[in-house]
Parts: C-alpha cells; structure tokens; sequence
C-alpha cells in the first residue's frame, strides 16, 4: 500500500512539473530552462545532502571532513563554469553578469549575521528547504525568517552601500587576467581540499591510536 501510494505521489508530481513547465512555456521560453534546472539543482541537493551549516559544524565538531570537500568540490565546478559565461560576455562585448561589491565591516557583519542564524536555524537556506522537503515541519519557521530577514536586506542595503561600500571593487581579472585568476582560484581551492584530506587523517589516526592504548 505503502509503495503504491508513493507511486501515485511520484506521478502527482511528474504531472504537475510537466503542466506548470508547459504554463511557463507559453508565459515565456526561457522561464521553462530556468523550471527545470532549479527542478535538477533540487533533487542533486536532496540526494547530495549538501549543507554549508552542517559542513562547517561537521569540520570543527567532529573533525569530519568529507562534506567541506564536497562543498569545495561544488565550487570549484560553480567557479568554472560561471567564469565561462563571464569571459564569453567580456569578450564579446557584453555586459559580465554578476554583482561586484568590495570587501569591508558589510562583509564581516554580513558573514556574522548569516554564520549565526545557520547556527541557531540549525541548517543554511539550502538544508532548509531539504528539510522542509522532507516533511519537517519545524524549519517552516526557519524559511520565514529567510524571507524577512532577506527583504529587510534588500531594503536596508542603501545604507550599507552609502556608508560603508565606497571603494570600487577588485575584480581579479581584470588585475591578473582571465586565465591566471581563474587558475589561480582552482589551484587554491583544490590545495585546501588536499590539506583536509591529510588533516583528516591525521586526526583519525591519532583518535585510533588513543583507542588502542586504551584497551592495552
């Protein structure tokens, strides 16, 4: 029974991804493309498990590793492709997408505020909606709190940007150029994800070795 109903629900929602897509098609083309990646982006996060809050927990909490690299690994594939679409609009005269902003307080208390409410929310917006996904009803509060606390973002970001973003932004291509930046950023990402793989072992071999004495 129980299987059967899953199959039912499985086809409830193949059908309603199918009409909202083919409404969306008729409302504009690309919004159908933009559909389905956040539909493919949703179930790769569901069966990953990705969570930026639990990756950093799992890092200092328990010296487990495995999904800060997974996390690296995400950026690394995201750096690569999204530096593509911004060489291939620079050097075809186009507009480079993305929003560039410099780095000072704005930063450290924007970085404080988010590190925090993943810390009291228990997940980041991404873990979030997973569980939410997943039928726990306690996040539902969390998601709420993304909302507000996003718009009030919004709508107080020209008083960040007029007192405390005045200096024009480093774009690192523009400094060392396309191939060495992009390069560059790969090379360090990838020696950090190295350095945990030898940082975790290290410590599970002397959290091993604790072990052994113990029962000698």
């Amino acid at each position: 029974m129980k299987r059967f109903s899953q199959s039912k629900l499985a086809l409830a929602t193949g059908l309603a991804i199918l009409v909202f897509g083919i409404k969306l098609y008729f409302v504009q083309p690309k919004l159908v493309y933009l559909w389905l990646i956040g539909i493919a982006l949703g179930f790769v996060l569901y069966r990953s498990g990705i969570c930026f809050a639990a990756a950093y927990q799992n890092l200092f909490l328990f010296r487990n590793y495995s999904l800060a690299r997974a996390v690296i690994l995400m950026i690394i594939i995201s750096l690569a492709g999204i530096s593509l679409l911004q060489a291939h609009a620079h050097f075809h005269g186009q507009v480079i997408p993305g929003r560039f902003h410099s780095f000072g307080l704005h930063t450290v208390v924007g970085g404080f505020l988010f590190g925090l409410g993943m810390v009291l929310a228990g997940g980041c917006a991404a873990g979030s909606l997973q569980r939410i996904g997943e039928g726990f009803i306690i996040f539902i509060p969390v998601l709420i709190a993304v909302m507000v606390g996003s718009t009030f973002g919004a709508y107080h970001f020209s008083w960040w940007k007029r007192n405390f973003i005045t200096h024009e932004p480093v774009f690192l291509p523009d400094v060392f150029g396309w191939i060495n930046s992009i390069l560059a950023a790969i090379i360090i990402l990838t020696s950090i994800y190295f350095i945990t793989l030898i940082l975790e072992k290290k410590f599970f071999t002397a959290k091993e070795w604790q072990k052994w004495r113990k029962k000698s």
